[in-house]
């Protein structure tokens, strides 16, 4: 849990984001200070229902979310469901 709460603000902050105040509050409650990445990582996630492109873009965005972090969890998942012992010797 601590894990994925922790890393929220580093994906957030690898993420691209096209609408202002840009960037995470990364250090929030200490700073109001925003922090952007310009890596790009992760697209953009739209919040305008009413946008033509809503659904194609974040299903899109969600997807490339999916192939880039999925394999990462499904290694966690694996090592935490492997019977106790196993791969030590």
């Amino acid at each position: 849990m601590a894990l994925a709460w922790g890393s929220h603000p580093l994906f957030d902050w690898l993420g691209s984001d096209d609408g202002p105040p840009l960037g995470v509050t990364a250090l929030w409650p200490w700073s109001d200070d925003y922090y952007f990445g310009f890596l790009y990582v992760f697209d953009s996630i739209g919040r305008n229902m009413r946008d033509p492109n809503f659904w194609p873009s974040n299903i899109r965005a969600v997807m490339k979310e999916v192939l880039l972090l999925g394999p990462g969890v499904a290694c966690l998942l694996w090592w935490h469901a492997r019977p106790p012992g196993a791969g030590s010797r």
